[in-house]
């Protein structure tokens, strides 16, 4: 007796189990009466990311997985003068100490020279508290290293610039104000500057027509401020570099202006060869970035970035953390709200950013085109590390990375509700790798975000451990799309243990020569039809589990891909090969349009059962590719 031909004996081992009459699993994972393996026990579940415990303040949220929030319900608050709402407390919070009885500090040390300033007192003062300084640059000319310039409640305005081993200690932040109120001829002029060594700004607020606060100077040490807010200074609020070293405590910096060109604004800026150190910081309404950190290392700690706007001359920008130059930063406990364009932008070859136990939520697109509004955005060949944090509701992209030699590491990762841009709703997907740009992501979630829970692109390498992908939905303004991973352009694509659930038009697509598509352990369900098949393409729904075409290849091994709109595999001018797994309850099992493809090869243990056809060869039409972001 002669051996059927390949196409034909699958032909025959396909229709094994058709129809809607099988039974339930059993215990090994087959159909009854399906053509499965006996031996598959279903694909393994993915680990969740791990969020908690949440660090001391936060509060943990929600479920599978919970998220810790920094802020009590309602968010963070809107402080009155001297105060700031820090990540972790559960209110606004006096920033420095209490305002004394007096007219000075109550905590003078006895032990070192102090020389004291008041706003009332005449001219020609010794700094004694019978006859003080009436302005601070007269304390400063007059001390000796170590000396403290006890600066009592008042107005004080004039530059003041420090020199070494000074300490600048106001009476308290809310009453000692230092400012200047016409612009310096200078060029980088500060309100408060120094390039010594030991200087510290203590206890009291500063503004103007000036930069805040500045510490500069190659070999500078030491330097210190604590309890201190900047507030209205032009340009930038708090500048470091290049060459000093500074640490920060209980800082505060908002409302800075730009330069006269409508450029800058930061809140901190720090410059190459620099070394910042910082902990209980907010930076809000700064503009351009609020972090600016080029060729420097800075490490922050419990740190609030809110609302920081476009600059005035192009409209584009308004970052919370801009790293670039080969500068290396380290952020844990962060929380990033409203700010433009792009959270975080981490660029240039040498830079690395590691980020843990943090917060990303509703960047705004910028003010120029009303585009972007992306929470991470590394390319040309930075680096970046992602632990316990959490992307939400910002726009266009959560992450995007880019551009050969670019890394990013992700372990514990969220990414949910990401919004199409301001400009036309388009996109809103989670996460984007592309330009040869490497990504791998252990322990994510992508949840509820629009049209593309996850891109590779043109090249890029992307690997996913534990990854789970609910809820993507179609495009906002066009109602396409909804793809939970889609790979083109030559990406490679690896992974275990992933479930895929809800996503719209295909949950997997892999297109283009070259694009390699390999997992393992994989659960995909409940592909939906696009959006738009309810309004204007109700022929052009789709629905498919798994989609290979134009040359790319998809390898697969122990799965169950069920409860799809419309075909559970669709292999169209693509390959695909199939191992141990389930193709259940869909109106087709496999559609097959690539001519001469070999349908053993999604037959190696598969079981299709509950289908309404297990196998279909007609031309059904395919969804348009992704022009990527």
């Amino acid at each position: 007796m002669s051996r059927p031909p390949p196409l034909l004996l699958a032909l025959i081992i396909l229709a094994v189990g058709c129809g809607g009459d099988d039974g339930p699993l059993d215990d090994a994972g087959a159909a009854d009466g399906g053509s499965g393996d006996a031996g598959f026990e279903g694909a393994a579940p993915p680990e969740l990311p791990g969020m908690t415990p949440c660090p001391e303040g936060w509060r943990e949220v929600g479920e599978a997985p919970a998220i810790c929030e920094p802020w009590p319900e309602g968010g963070p608050l809107d402080c009155g003068p001297g105060e700031a709402h820090f990540p972790g407390a559960p209110a606004c919070a006096r920033i420095g100490t209490a305002c004394p009885a007096g007219e000075w500090a109550e905590d003078l040390p006895a032990d070192v020279p102090v020389l004291r300033v008041s706003a009332t007192a005449p001219t020609g003062g010794d700094g004694s508290v019978a006859a003080p300084f009436a302005a601070v640059d007269e304390a400063v000319a007059a001390a000796a290293p170590t000396t403290v310039i006890a600066v009592g409640r008042g107005t004080f305005t004039g530059a003041v610039r420090l020199s070494a081993g000074l300490t600048l200690l106001g009476a308290c932040v809310s009453e000692t104000h230092i400012t200047t109120d016409v612009p310096s001829s200078l060029r980088g002029a500060a309100v408060v500057s120094t390039r010594a060594s030991n200087v510290v700004v203590r206890n009291l607020r500063i503004s103007g027509a000036d930069k805040g606060v500045a510490f500069e100077g190659d070999g500078v040490t030491g330097g210190r401020l604590e309890h201190v807010l900047v507030e209205g200074a032009t340009s930038a609020g708090w500048v470091v570099g290049p060459g000093a070293q500074v640490t920060g405590q209980n800082v505060v910096v908002r409302d800075t202006a730009p330069a006269s060109d409508g450029l800058f604004g930061h809140g901190l800026a720090v410059g190459p060869r620099s070394d910042v150190q910082a902990e209980s910081i907010v930076f809000e309404r700064n503009r351009s970035s609020a972090i600016a950190v080029l060729e420097a290392h800075v490490g922050l700690v419990d740190l609030a970035v809110r609302d920081t706007d476009s600059n005035l001359l192009d409209l584009r920008q308004g970052m919370a953390l801009e790293v670039l130059g080969g500068a290396n930063v380290e952020v844990e406990r962060a929380a990033l709200e409203g700010n433009r364009d792009r959270a975080l932008m981490v660029s240039e070859p040498g830079t690395t950013l590691a980020m843990s136990r943090s917060v990303i939520r509703g960047t705004r697109s910028r003010l120029s085109d009303r585009s972007e509004g992306r929470g991470l955005f590394a390319f040309d060949g930075a680096q970046v590390e992602l632990t316990q944090v959490l992307f939400g509701g910002n726009r266009e992209l959560g992450l995007m990375i880019a551009d050969e030699s670019t890394t990013t590491a992700l372990a514990d990762v969220v990414v949910r509700g990401t919004l199409g841009r301001e400009r036309d709703d388009l996109f809103g997907g989670g996460l984007a790798a592309q330009g040869g740009a490497t990504v791998t992501a252990a322990r994510t979630l992508l949840s509820g975000n629009l049209g593309i829970g996850a891109f590779a692109g043109s090249g890029s390498t992307l690997s996913l451990m534990d990854a789970t992908v609910l809820d993507t939905e179609s495009e906002g303004a066009t109602g396409r799309f909804g793809v939970a991973l889609q790979a083109q352009g030559g990406a490679r694509v690896d992974g275990a243990r992933i479930v895929v659930e809800r996503s719209r038009q295909a949950a997997l697509t892999a297109a283009e020569m070259g694009t390699v598509l390999t997992l393992s352990d994989l659960r995909v369900t409940d592909t939906r039809e696009r959006a738009c098949a309810a309004t204007d393409c109700p022929d052009l729904g789709f629905g498919d589990g798994l989609i290979s075409t134009l040359d790319a290849w998809i390898e697969v091994s122990r799965f169950v891909v069920g409860g799809s709109a419309r075909a559970g595999v669709v292999i169209a001018g693509g390959t695909m090969d199939l191992h141990a797994g389930e193709i259940v309850g869909n109106p087709i099992g496999a559609n097959v349009q690539t001519p001469g493809f070999d349908v053993m090869r999604i037959s190696d243990g598969v079981a299709f059962r509950d289908n309404d056809r297990n196998l279909d060869m007609s031309a059904l039409p395919l969804p348009e590719p992704s022009t990527g972001f």
